[in-house]
């Protein structure tokens, strides 16, 4: 089966099932499941999930990551839409499924959940029911999925829904993005119980690949050990596990010399770290840009891009159409547009031709796109708007930063002056950190420079600047992880505000 064939990611599985059923299709630990063992327990699991036909959404709380993809993906068969928690605040969602009139049921595997919510408990998967039961020629995605946006509802996180259609348009992108074939192995560090992590493993599926769900608290060696006996053809991961799998490196040899591709998501790629990947780690490495909203929209390869420009993020992937348009401060907004979708983009009730991630951008004329910044972060200095990614970029090769969030200040009384906040390597700002941005910065009197440990960010590694202008606005401290911060050049830097 072609990848450009795939029209239904549940329907796709049990072709491979007839094709190759007794082959490995996931390896969590020790444990190897075959095509066959996978549709017996989506048998068992749908056979369960018929008790419960009078609930139209399924939070899919498991700790175990196989028992999220099957019973996910055995929700999705039924007819049951799921909502996967990543790190949202699950009360707060189920307050929001509710004010939507969804009718819930909380699948789960503590057997000490204490809940007045409707729930399942599922101990162990079952392997009891015969697949020979399960009718796969009928078994196709006949539901959607809701997450928990970045954005805010009534001072909430925004509920994204993307129905059936979206779905199936987003995993053939994924799948079109990896370049997934047959028989190859595919690792995805981010956890099903993301949205990210589950529609990955699902493309995966789909195309007739296996997926390794790597254990809790695997350690960076460990992981390297694992991918590399394994002999792992794609590693799927975000910025901020690239740290992980590049600890204590003790010499030059690449740690992957097998992977034929690493595709980096969530965050920003800039050219000191895409130079570390491809030193350290594989020379195969892909970037990929995309939104919660409409999926991974394009992809990054040095192999494929004709600009070694920094700000790339590569070429639009098929079915996604994209147009720059001029907003009201003379900066070109992204526009994108999925062929194949239904044309909400998340949005519970609204339709639109065109959704717009917020982001400033250039559209080369042999199609290559160029991310430059979000909009809302615009930068008003002496008369001129300017792009955070400018600032970020000089920041960040800055000796002693890790890294480096710039935006407009959103404080009334220095309202679009530069504020930039960056992550130090150390518990205090080295002196050449003050002579460089007063290289950048001639005049620092107009630009407020804070420093810190850890700035806030995301579990996929994007900085939360969200969090840091209500940190100046309200004075609210930062995210739960991130560490307290102090401006550069005041007598103590220990004195934390």
């Amino acid at each position: 089966m072609a990848i450009r064939d795939i029209k239904d990611p549940l329907s796709s599985l049990g072709w491979w099932a007839d094709q190759k059923g007794s082959e490995c299709c996931i390896i969590q630990g020790d444990t190897r499941l075959s095509y066959l063992k996978l549709c017996d327990y989506l048998s068992d699991a749908d056979r369960r999930l018929e008790k419960y036909s009078q609930f139209d959404t399924a939070v899919v709380a498991f700790n175990d990551q196989l028992k999220a993809l099957v019973y996910g993906i055995a929700c999705l068969g039924r007819g049951i839409n799921i909502y996967l928690p990543g790190s949202s605040n699950l009360g707060v969602a189920l307050k929001q499924l509710v004010l939507h009139g969804r009718k819930i049921i909380l699948l789960h595997d503590r057997a000490d959940l204490e809940t007045t919510i409707p729930n399942l408990y599922v101990k162990e998967l079952s392997l009891e029911s015969n697949s020979l039961l399960f009718d796969l020629e009928s078994f196709c995605l006949k539901s959607g999925v809701y997450l928990s946006g970045s954005g805010t509802t009534s001072g909430s996180p925004k509920l994204i829904y993307h129905r059936s259609d979206d779905l199936k348009s987003m995993i053939r992108r994924d799948c079109i993005a990896r370049s997934f074939s047959e028989d190859e192995l595919h690792v995805c560090l981010i956890s099903v119980r993301f949205f990210t992590g589950f529609r990955r493993s699902l493309a995966a599926l789909s195309a007739g690949g296996c997926v390794v769900l790597p254990g809790q608290g695997s350690s960076s060696q460990e992981l390297v050990e694992r991918i590399n006996t394994l002999r792992i053809d794609h590693l799927s991961c975000v910025t901020s596990q690239i740290n992980v799998l590049s600890q204590k490196i003790s010499s030059d040899q690449v740690r992957f010399p097998n992977l034929k591709s690493l595709l980096v998501s969530g965050s920003p790629v800039y050219g000191v770290l895409r130079e570390k990947i491809k030193r350290y780690l594989t020379p195969n490495l892909f970037v990929g840009y995309g939104t919660n909203e409409i999926g991974e929209v394009s992809i990054y390869s040095s192999h494929l891009s004709r600009s070694s420009d920094k700000n790339s993020v590569g070429f639009l992937l098929d079915g996604i159409s994209a147009e720059v348009r001029s907003d009201e401060n003379g900066f070109e907004k992204l526009f994108l547009r999925d062929a194949y979708g239904s044309g909400y983009y998340g949005n519970l009730d609204t339709r639109s031709d065109f959704f717009s991630p917020n982001d400033i951008a250039h559209l080369g004329s042999d199609g290559e796109l160029f991310i430059l910044g979000r909009s809302d972060d615009v930068i008003f200095f002496e008369g001129i708007n300017i792009n955070p990614v400018d600032i970020e970029n000089k920041i960040s090769i800055i000796p002693g930063v890790t890294e480096v969030a710039a935006f407009g200040d959103v404080r009334q009384h220095r309202l679009g002056a530069p504020v930039v906040f960056i992550e130090l390597n150390s518990h205090v700002a080295d002196p050449r950190i003050n002579q460089s941005l007063h290289k950048i910065f001639p005049r620092m009197d107009n630009v407020e420079v804070w420093a810190g440990r850890i700035l806030p960010k995301t579990p996929n590694g994007k900085i939360l600047k969200r969090s840091l202008k209500d940190f100046l606005r309200f004075g609210k401290s930062p995210e739960p992880g991130s560490s307290d911060f102090f401006l550069v050049g005041e007598p103590n830097p220990d004195a934390r505000k």
